[in-house]
């Protein structure tokens, strides 16, 4: 059982020392709140473990000899209070709404119902496949190609982010989200591909493969679905396809290569397969004559299946994902067999969450707009709000400053990074004003009728903004999302009011701590606006590369240095090497920001530690996790050794030839 979530908060609080801070103002006028506790959680540590021979079990050790991974968790990590206490604001808001008649017809008594109707698992049981059979009954009317692809559109959503490494699959066979054109910068579709019910990586994992297969089976018997077994079979072998069409197009990182800007002739011309009037009908975008993608490849193999693969076939992958997307908000039979695949096989849960807090969970993708309205109404502080987007402009302007000195960049690069650095949207905490979204009226009362007008109503908001410029003050995460985000086609980035608590930030923290936890996180994010990717997109958000081909070609070769140090530890390919790489630009330029802050003064010594050790620490700290079989964390691990590659972190710790970590100068990584 996990401890007090109150409790649990307030010992973190104790045991960083964090006190109430004082408010001073920055040359520009800002207001930034400065503290003077430590920050870092001392007894977090293990300080018999040299710092240069393993600094994650230095500054982790202690921690990780006592976390215990939670039955419901996939992992215990640093930032579970932070997790938890926002998991526990959003249900006590959720409870509030849901506790109380509402106004009909209002936001909240949407949620209120969704919430009560959600908890019913009485009336789930008994309502059996009712929600699902007006839909189900659709699919199985399919007569041809023509239907087929009509009802293809009409499953697709905007739930994709082009060119962000989202980590998630879509399980729609194309997702179109509304983002700007790298043609126009106008608000376009974009055809991204999917498909998929497992992750794209896990279709060679035959014991997976197999347990998938069987959970395909069950859910196409529980749907009504003819020769059960037989169908699974086959949806799995065409998903494994479509997987590797995606792997194919995805192996490389040459935008110019993946991205498309097709017309609506394009699509019948370069993708045959989908009768795509029909598709696009049913995607509510018949009018359309203008659309881009980042996966053409993918899209060509996935509207060729539409043709080549039996209709049958396509009918029960239909009626399977139908299912499966709502698979939690039906009988038990069903909810339980997905969560032993994706809870219990696949993420390694023993026991499912909480009832409430699965609803809840449910309600913040479905109700995001409701539920962060009253998110930053009550729970975002102004002066923690202003305080990190000043972090966030230092980092900014300490990342200018690197790009101006690198000798090895061309001016023109030079001067194109920069203006990209300068016109990205920061956004902290939360938007100004959350935009309302317009839901269509439920057909029925159940949790699913609820769940499909609510999409489509995202959806809709999505279509709403075709061929308007984009909106730079409208964000894309909620303010209760943890990781923070950068969104390359409009150049922005988002980091969430839930990190505005440890270990990302604390208001009465000494600055160090601030600055090597959420100052690294802004600064790894901004770094992906100009890696070898996010590079080849300029200012304007327009597919221009800002790369000269010799910067390129040194940027590479200091990113393939910096793989050189992880001897093959750095699993899932070129993605892991861009996150490292972006772990030490994030670093470096959070660690002269920090130094930046200080003006001319030392920072002072607290309970034994200089600032630039509380930067490195707090940094380290942030990233402590502990998964139930130990193989990730060495990732993580990997991932902290970055400090290796910084000149500071060595006077910080005396850390000497001979150290397991200590490299020698010239071997050191400087990205930029």
């Amino acid at each position: 059982m996990r401890p007090s979530i109150i409790a649990a908060s307030a010992l973190l609080l104790a045991t960083l020392g964090l006190a109430v801070g004082c408010s001073t103002e920055s040359g520009d006028g800002q207001r930034a709140v400065q503290g003077t506790a430590i920050g870092i959680d001392v007894e977090s540590m293990n300080k018999a473990v040299a710092p240069g021979d393993d600094f994650y079990v230095y500054a982790n050790g202690n921690w990780l000899g006592t976390a215990i991974v939670p039955d419901d968790a996939v992992a215990a990590r640093r930032r579970d209070n932070a997790a938890e206490l926002t998991r526990t604001r959003l249900l006590a808001i959720v409870q509030e709404l849901a506790g109380t008649p509402q106004e009909r017809g209002s936001d909240e008594a949407l949620v209120r119902r969704f919430y009560l109707s959600y908890l019913n698992r009485a009336g789930i049981e008994k309502a059996g496949r009712a929600p699902m059979q007006a839909e189900l009954d659709r699919i199985a009317a399919i007569a041809d190609r023509t239907d087929l692809s009509r009802e293809i559109g009409a499953q697709v959503r905007g739930d994709a982010y082009p060119l962000q490494e989202s980590g998630s699959q879509i399980d729609a066979l194309f997702a179109m989200p509304v983002m700007p054109s790298p043609e126009t910068a106008e608000n376009v579709p974009w055809l991204v591909a999917g498909g998929l019910g497992l992750p794209a990586d896990s279709y060679d994992d035959m014991g997976l493969r197999g347990a998938y297969r069987d959970y395909v089976a069950t859910v196409l018997a529980w749907a009504g679905v003819a020769d059960a077994n037989g169908q699974a079979g086959k949806i799995v072998n065409l998903e494994a396809r479509l997987a590797d069409a995606g792997s194919r197009a995805r192996s490389g990182a040459d935008l110019g290569a993946s991205v498309a800007n097709w017309t609506r002739a394009d699509l019948d011309q370069r993708a045959p397969g989908i009768a795509w009037s029909a598709f696009l009908e049913g995607a509510g975008l018949s009018g359309q004559e203008s659309f881009a993608t980042v996966d053409a490849g993918s899209v060509v193999a996935g509207s060729a299946l539409v043709a080549s693969e039996d209709i049958a076939t396509w009918k029960a992958w239909l009626a399977f994902h139908a299912v499966n997307r709502v698979a939690d908000m039906l009988p038990q039979r069903v909810a339980n067999a997905r969560f032993r695949l994706y809870g219990n096989r696949i993420d390694g849960l023993k026991t499912e969450p909480a009832l409430k807090a699965r609803a809840v969970e449910r309600i913040g993708q479905i109700y995001g707009d409701i539920l962060a309205r009253y998110y930053l109404e009550r729970y975002l502080d102004p002066a923690e709000q202003q305080d990190v987007t000043l972090i966030a402009n230092n980092v900014r302007e300490a990342f200018a400053r690197r790009i101006e000195s690198a000798g090895w960049i061309e001016p023109d690069t030079r001067d194109a990074a920069v203006a990209k650095l300068e016109a990205m949207a920061i956004g902290i905490g939360g938007p100004s004003a959350v935009p309302r979204t317009a839901r269509p009226r439920p057909k029925g009362t159940s949790a699913i009728d609820l769940e499909r007008a609510a999409s489509l109503g995202m959806y809709r908001a999505q279509l709403a903004r075709l061929g308007k410029a984009p909106d730079r003050e409208q964000w894309l995460s909620e303010p209760y999302d943890f990781d923070g985000l950068y969104l390359p086609l409009p150049n922005s980035l988002e980091i969430g009011a839930a990190m505005l608590q440890p270990p990302y930030y604390a208001a009465g923290s000494d600055v160090a701590a601030n600055y090597g936890a959420i100052g690294a996180v802004i600064g790894r994010n901004m770094a992906y606006a100009l890696d070898d990717v996010g590079g080849q997109i300029d200012a304007e958000g327009k597919l221009m590369p800002i790369w000269a081909s010799g910067d390129a070609d040194e940027f590479k070769r200091h990113r393939n240095a910096l793989a050189a140090q992880y001897d093959g530890r750095l699993t899932n390919g070129a993605r892991a090497l861009r996150a490292a790489t972006n772990d030490l630009t994030g670093l470096s330029i959070a660690y002269d920001a920090y130094r930046a802050s200080l003006g001319r003064k030392e920072p002072p010594v607290i309970e034994g530690f200089t600032g630039d050790q509380r930067f490195f620490i707090a940094f380290a700290q942030m990233w402590a996790t502990k998964y139930r079989d130990g193989t990730a964390s060495s990732m993580i691990a990997a991932r902290v050794e970055t400090v290796r590659n910084i000149d500071a972190w060595y006077r910080a710790f005396d850390v000497q030839p001979g150290a397991r970590h200590y490299l020698v100068p010239e071997a050191r990584v400087r990205i930029w």
